[in-house]
C-alpha cells in the first residue's frame, strides 16, 4: 500500500510538471517517476522504472474501471445513500463484473479528484451507451488505458489541467454530489480488506503446517522402520554368535579348532567392549 500511494504521488507530480512536457520519451518519463519515487519514499523498496510502469498500469486499469462503476451508482441520485454505501455498491459491482476484488481503494481516493482522472473518466462514461453494460466494454481499448502513457507528441504533459467550463463542471460535481467518506469509515474498509487477506494467509499457513506435519510423520515412520530392521539384524547376529560360542571344538582337528576358537575370542571381546560385558 505504501508503494502504491508513493507511485500515485510520483505519477501525479511528474505528470503535472509542464517544464519537461516537450519531446519527453516514455523511458525518460518513467525514469523521472522512478527518481521521484525513491527520493521521497520512507520505506524499503527496490522497484525499477520498468517495475513501476507495470505496477502503475495495473493500478490505473483497475481504478479506471472502478470509477466507471462508482459514477454509474453516483448518477442514480439515490436518496439517503451515503458515500460509504456508494463505495460498497461500486466494489460489489466491480467484484461481480470483473470476477475479482477491487484492491486499490487507497489509490482511488488519491486519483478520483485529479483533473486528468476526472476528465478522462467523464469521457469514458459518455461513450458507454444506455443499453451497454460496463462488462461489454473492452478493458483493453485506448480509452480505458490512456492514463498510462504520457503524450510525447504534444507540447504539453499528458496530465493537463481541465480549463474553463470543463474544470468548473468537474469542481461543481465534486462539491454538489460527492460526500466524502470519513477517515474512520475508510480506515474500517481498509481494515476489513486487510483482515480478509490475513485470513487467506492463515489458511495457507495452516495448509503448510499440515503438509509439514504429514512429512514429519512420514520421516518418523521411516525411522521406525529402520530401527526395526536394525533390531532384527542384531537378533540374527546374536543367534549366530551364540551358535558359534556353543560349538564343541574338542573333537575337531587342529585347524578347525583353531578357527572356531578365534571366532569365539572375537565374539567375547566384542561383547565385552559393547553392550554385553557379562559374556
Amino acid at each position: 500500500m505504501q508503494e502504491d500511494l508513493m507511485l500515485v504521488s510520483a505519477w501525479l507530480n511528474i505528470s503535472m510538471d509542464a517544464i519537461y512536457g516537450n519531446d519527453q520519451t516514455k523511458q525518460r518519463y518513467w525514469e523521472r517517476v522512478h527518481a521521484y519515487f525513491h527520493q521521497y519514499k520512507d520505506f524499503e523498496s527496490d522497484r525499477s522504472p520498468n517495475s513501476l510502469m507495470h505496477r502503475w498500469s495495473t493500478i490505473q486499469l483497475a481504478v479506471s474501471k472502478f470509477q466507471v462503476y462508482y459514477s454509474q451508482i453516483d448518477g442514480r441520485n439515490q436518496s439517503e445513500t451515503t458515500e460509504l454505501d456508494k463505495i460498497s455498491q461500486a466494489m460489489e459491482m466491480y467484484r461481480s463484473l470483473q470476477k475479482s476484488t477491487f484492491t486499490f481503494l487507497h489509490c482511488w481516493h488519491e486519483l478520483r479528484h485529479a483533473p486528468k482522472f476526472c476528465s478522462t473518466s467523464s469521457k469514458k462514461k459518455s461513450k458507454i451507451s444506455q443499453n451497454e453494460s460496463p462488462a461489454t466494454s473492452s478493458p483493453s481499448t485506448p480509452d480505458s488505458v490512456n492514463l498510462l502513457d504520457i503524450d510525447v507528441r504534444s507540447n504539453e504533459p499528458s496530465l493537463e489541467r481541465p480549463i474553463g467550463d470543463a474544470a468548473k463542471e468537474c469542481g461543481r460535481k465534486d462539491k454538489s454530489k460527492v460526500i466524502e467518506a470519513s477517515d474512520e469509515e475508510i480506515k474500517n474498509m481498509l481494515t476489513e480488506m486487510t483482515e480478509k487477506r490475513m485470513q487467506s494467509k492463515m489458511i495457507l499457513i495452516e495448509q503448510a503446517n499440515e503438509m509439514l506435519r504429514l512429512k514429519r510423520e512420514k520421516v518418523e515412520l521411516a525411522r521406525e522402520k529402520i530401527e526395526l530392521e536394525r533390531r532384527k539384524e542384531e537378533r540374527e547376529q546374536m543367534i549366530y554368535e551364540e551358535r558359534i560360542i556353543g560349538i564343541d571344538i574338542s573333537e575337531m582337528d587342529e585347524l578347525q579348532a583353531e578357527y572356531y576358537k578365534s571366532l569365539k575370542l572375537e565374539i567375547i571381546q566384542k561383547r565385552r567392549n559393547t553392550r554385553f560385558p557379562d559374556l
